[in-house]
């Protein structure tokens, strides 16, 4: 009876429901915070389910590091997370805190990786908001594009007077700046995904993967607080030919894995005797109670997947936008997907997955361990189709991204940063 309470005061109807009885005091709390003016150099970060990790973190981390004239704040509802960087001696205020209450009303700038809501849903009219959004890929729908289960009924096109827009009119609202990574990203998924014009989606890379190159701006950046245990980090940099696992959720929150009949720590036991090391992280949102073990080293969900991705020799995923990020690494990339035709029907894809899948498909854990096999043992065929995808998703990126969008920030506060979808016109 609980578990049914519970799911019926979670479902769609029941949200409907509770946003709109919400509305009014919403509206209320709207006129106030217009009212109270902002600082254009004051800068609010924050990620999704309160973690410290993706795009918004890598940025706070290389302003703070840089020294920069805006001041940056990373907001956050979960005690663990603000203990943690306070640890570092990072500035951070706690989302319902008297302080994060009133840097939510002052901060020019929300920069998130999700919504508005990573840091205030409440309290962000009059600030300029730059989504920062968490994944670059093909394989999924984002947002308007997406017309199933919640997220499509709250940007189904309806009148402004209805009442899932009314109740909904946060989420509805477009950000003022999308971050993008190519122009078939912005023209395909972020400019008709957020329903922002395409000269505001700006194609300058994702912060999360400077440190994949040469730059000696994100190398002087300290990345020791988006890791849970440095001591694992050490071991996955030392392990024997690393191959990194990281599978993305299903949208029905089933398990996959074990529909699928797959043992991670036997499959470890397998690569192991290959001669390598598998490196397993579930997706932040996924349970999991699989545990380190002989040639299995598992990392801790809130662990933030990038700073390990470049240790990896190989990588091992599904529909993740992992598997786009690895692109830049030029390393070999195994899709293991015993759900394809079922992932599919549920999300429909941005581009042909020939396209952006560059790399083995395999369905099967035989299929599998014979592509690890051979990936152990040097073969790469996949290079040509990499390079294809890298041009498609990334265009010339060659990092440098957190400096560009700080640069962006800057020009926007002086008054000349009129916007622009090229790389070239958002960095000046």
């Amino acid at each position: 009876m609980v578990l049914r309470a519970r799911v019926l005061w979670a479902g769609i109807p029941m949200t409907i429901v509770r946003r709109l009885a919400a509305a009014p005091a919403r509206e209320i709390c709207r006129l106030i915070v217009r009212a109270v003016p902002r600082r254009p150099g004051l800068v609010l970060l924050g990620t999704s389910l309160e973690r410290f990790a993706d795009n918004p973190a890598y940025l706070y981390l290389h302003g703070i590091a840089g020294g920069s004239e805006l001041r940056f704040v990373w907001i956050t509802g979960s005690r663990s997370t603000e203990a943690r960087l306070r640890a570092s001696s990072l500035p951070v205020a706690r989302r319902t805190s008297l302080r994060g209450i009133w840097l939510s009303m002052r901060a020019g700038w929300y920069i998130y990786g999700s919504y508005p809501s990573d840091i205030s849903r409440w309290l962000y009219d009059g600030a300029r908001l730059l989504n920062l959004w968490h994944g670059v890929g093909g394989t999924k729908n984002l947002e308007r594009l997406v017309t199933s289960g919640l997220t499509g009924v709250i940007h189904r096109r309806r009148p402004s007077w209805a009442p899932v827009a009314i109740g909904f009119r946060d989420d509805r609202r477009s950000p003022d700046y999308v971050l993008s990574t190519s122009p078939a990203m912005t023209e395909r998924a972020f400019s008709p995904g957020f329903g922002v014009p395409a000269e505001h989606c700006l194609e300058l890379g994702y912060p999360r993967v400077d440190h994949f190159f040469g730059d000696p701006a994100a190398d002087a950046t300290d990345l020791t607080p988006l890791v849970v245990d440095p001591a694992r980090l050490r071991q996955v940099q030392a392990a024997d030919f690393a191959i990194g696992y990281f599978p993305t959720w299903r949208d029905d929150g089933s398990d996959f894995l074990g529909r699928a009949g797959v043992s991670l720590a036997a499959l470890a036991a397998r690569i192991a005797e290959m001669g390598g090391t598998l490196v397993y992280k579930p997706h932040f949102i996924t349970r999991s109670d699989v545990t380190s073990s002989v040639g299995l080293i598992v990392l801790d969900r809130y662990d933030d997947v990038n700073v390990y991705l470049r240790h990896c020799r190989a990588l091992v995923t599904d529909y993740s936008s992992i598997a786009s990020d690895f692109l830049l690494l030029d390393r070999p990339i195994v899709y293991f997907v015993p759900d394809f035709e079922a992932y599919r029907r549920q999300r429909q894809p941005l581009f042909q997955l020939d396209e952006v899948m560059a790399g083995a498909i395999v369905p099967t854990v035989d299929e599998l361990l014979e592509a690890i096999r051979g990936v152990i043992d040097g073969e790469d065929s996949h290079a040509p189709a990499r390079a294809k995808a890298r041009a498609l998703l990334w265009g010339q990126f060659q990092g440098g991204a957190s400096r560009a969008i700080l640069g962006f920030i800057q020009r926007v506060n002086a008054g000349s940063g009129a916007a622009g979808g090229s790389a070239d016109q958002a960095r000046g």
